[in-house]
């Protein structure tokens, strides 16, 4: 009678090993879901930090674009427009100092071109 006990015991023995086991291996995997979700939350909330930082900057943009001061800057540059009874005046732009030496030089080195063919043609 004592080898039925015994055999039972082992039974139960590995019974339980095997429900501890499965315990262990599912704990495992449930750890590395929590860590896949945790990476998760922090790229969402790093993203929901960009995207509060873009807000508030184009709060910041809207304040300004309703000051009348830069309505008034905007309207006048970009869209060419005025008070009435002002007068617009526009100056012609500037040649720049290199643009008039790149020119002058391009005008001598035709100059030389043609008195070397006017040389040619006299021979």
């Amino acid at each position: 009678m004592i080898k039925p006990r015994i055999n039972f015991l082992r039974l139960v023995v590995v019974f339980l090993i095997f429900i501890i086991g499965l315990f262990i291996f599912g704990n495992w995997r449930l750890m590395g879901a929590r860590q896949k979700v945790a990476l998760k939350l922090n790229e969402a909330n790093k993203g929901l930090e960009a995207i509060s930082q873009e807000k508030k900057a184009l709060q910041g943009k809207i304040l300004q674009n309703q000051n009348y001061d830069y309505l008034e800057f905007v309207g006048r540059e970009d869209l060419n427009l005025k008070k009435p009874g002002e007068q617009v005046v526009a100056f012609p732009p500037q040649e720049t100092d290199q643009e008039t030496d790149t020119s002058q030089k391009i005008k001598d080195l035709w100059q030389k071109f043609s008195e070397m063919l006017k040389k040619e043609k006299e021979k």
